[in-house]
């Protein structure tokens, strides 16, 4: 790296099985890639502009294989990601100065892939201008489903998975009376300047919904806090989701995807997340951070305090949270829908209780075709659109 310009690239293998590097922690038990990267930025680059190195890694597939990422400047390590959940980590070391960092991927335990693939980078970031002073705000999208099924979830971390014949969760059906669930995942980014960062407390060891506050950094440095909704204790999931984060709405559609009907087809309910950073949305784009909220430490108190438990979710800009088809209630009701063209249409923050840069695009649209519907194998496929379709 010898400029601020664009990222750096490469790419790399990390086997399950194999030779293990005994003189690095985090890969002295598992399995590790090193990579070599050479900094000469010029001189004095952090004085003119505060920022840092960023080193950020990616990979495909589900979230039982886990990569971590270890970053030593000689013996001495300098930053590291270890985020159990996810298909990203990233990291950032502040005013870098020049020499030779050596990075490691390491395959984390409990995967379950012979090896796994990924993508690396490096790159610089400053931090936002001071000037003018401003709040950095996050700013949330809603990203195009990838997987929309009628297939039965075979995912029981949460609850049993549907009997065979059955493609609706246990509570799916009790709580909301789904008989036929059109499955997908739901990927929400945050593009602004600065994180989603939720804040919250609990009595110890009660557990109840709670009142949430938004914390606000400002350009200058500080912050506020500002009351942001509620955080629902999830019981079957057994912790804690922000409330009303995203809702799906499927719409009958004509052949340029526009809406037919006075009304939709089919409505999700508001759904809950236990928000955190799990995809890497700003690959190789300026603007953003470092892993700040790895999952699954949402679900845990971040600190303990006088009797209380502190909790925090949020997303830092340039990520994205994933929720896969295949969680509970990533679902619209499907059963009295017939074949044909449909619009799904995914809100994030959907009340505008979170305070964004901009609510104008926090909606998405994709298009869906069903078939075999009123049939034992009903049928779910996505259909590219040539242009861009508006809420």
């Amino acid at each position: 790296m010898d400029s601020d310009g664009p990222a750096k690239f490469w790419t790399g293998v990390v086997p399950q099985s194999g030779t293990t590097i005994p003189s690095i922690p985090g890969c002295a038990a598992s399995r590790g890639d090193p990579v070599k990267v050479k900094v000469k930025l010029p001189n004095p680059i952090w004085a003119k502009k505060p920022g840092g190195i960023e080193i950020s890694i990616r990979w495909r597939g589900g979230f039982t294989d886990i990569l971590g990422l270890y970053v030593y400047r000689d013996s001495t390590r300098v930053a590291a990601s270890e985020a159990g959940v996810g298909l990203a980590q990233s990291v950032l070391i502040p005013s870098a100065p020049n020499g030779t960092y050596h990075v490691y991927v390491r395959y984390m335990p409990g995967g379950e892939g012979s090896s796994i693939h990924y993508e690396g980078l490096s790159e610089v970031e400053y931090r936002p201008s001071a000037s003018p002073p401003r709040d950095l705000l996050p700013d949330l999208q809603a990203r195009p489903q990838e997987h929309v099924t009628f297939d039965r979830p075979l995912f029981d971390l949460f609850e049993p998975a549907p009997p065979p014949g059955q493609n609706c969760f246990d509570s799916e059906r009790e709580e909301l009376g789904a008989v036929l669930c059109l499955r997908f995942d739901q990927i929400m980014a945050n593009i602004g300047e600065g994180p989603l960062d939720l804040r919250f407390s609990r009595p110890a060891g009660v557990f109840q919904d709670e009142p949430v506050a938004q914390r606000i950094y400002q350009s200058v440095g500080g912050y506020g806090e500002i009351s942001a909704g509620e955080m629902e204790f999830h019981a079957i999931h057994g912790h804690y989701h922000f409330k009303g984060f995203a809702q799906s709405v499927l719409w009958v559609a004509d052949g340029n995807g526009n809406r037919v009907g006075a009304g939709p087809a089919s409505t999700g309910r508001k759904v809950s997340f236990c928000i955190a950073d799990t995809d890497l949305d700003a690959w190789g784009v300026k603007g953003n951070g470092p892993t700040s909220y790895p999952a699954p430490n949402c679900l845990e108190p971040d600190s303990t305090s006088g009797g209380s438990e502190n909790f925090k979710q949020g997303m830092t800009n340039g990520f994205a949270d994933r929720y896969n088809w295949d969680l509970p209630s990533q679902f619209v009701e499907a059963s009295g829908l017939s074949n044909g063209l449909y619009r799904l249409e995914t809100t994030v923050n959907p009340e505008r209780v979170l305070l964004e840069a901009s609510y104008a695009n926090n909606c998405v649209v994709i298009l869906v075709r069903l078939a075999g519907m009123g049939t034992s194998s009903p049928q779910a496929q996505i259909v590219p659109s040539n242009v861009a379709l508006a809420c």
